[in-house]
């Protein structure tokens, strides 16, 4: 089951993945809510080294089911890589996002069982 939720674009302070090129880049997030679900977010970082500045458009949020977020997070991947393509960023897909959705999920799981011990 799929939650659209669509709020301001806030930055991501330490992404599980990004895609893209050096001040142009896709950043991915994945963040357990309190009712049991997964929200994952990509936001479009773009820096001006002459201003100094960082500008954010989010692209994508959604909030879905744990079993659900690595499928959800190869869809965001693909569109990720499509929205950066349009605008001649280089960048490619290889399972960045699906691989930190995992990894974030395997962390979650070994802290309950620790916590459960």
């Amino acid at each position: 089951m799929q939650h659209i939720v669509n709020l301001e674009a806030e930055p991501i302070d330490a992404p599980l993945a990004s895609i893209g090129e050096d001040n142009r880049y896709v950043a991915f997030d994945f963040h357990m809510l309190n009712s049991g679900l997964v929200e994952l977010r990509a936001v479009y970082n773009d820096y001006s080294p002459d201003t100094g500045r960082y500008g954010y458009e989010e692209i994508d949020r959604k909030v879905v089911d744990p079993e659900d977020a690595i499928d959800f997070a190869v869809d965001m991947e693909r569109d990720a890589v499509g929205f950066l393509a349009e605008m001649n960023i280089g960048s490619h897909a290889d399972g960045r996002f699906a691989e930190g959705v995992e990894n974030a999920l395997r962390r979650l799981m070994s802290a309950s069982l620790t916590a459960a011990a």
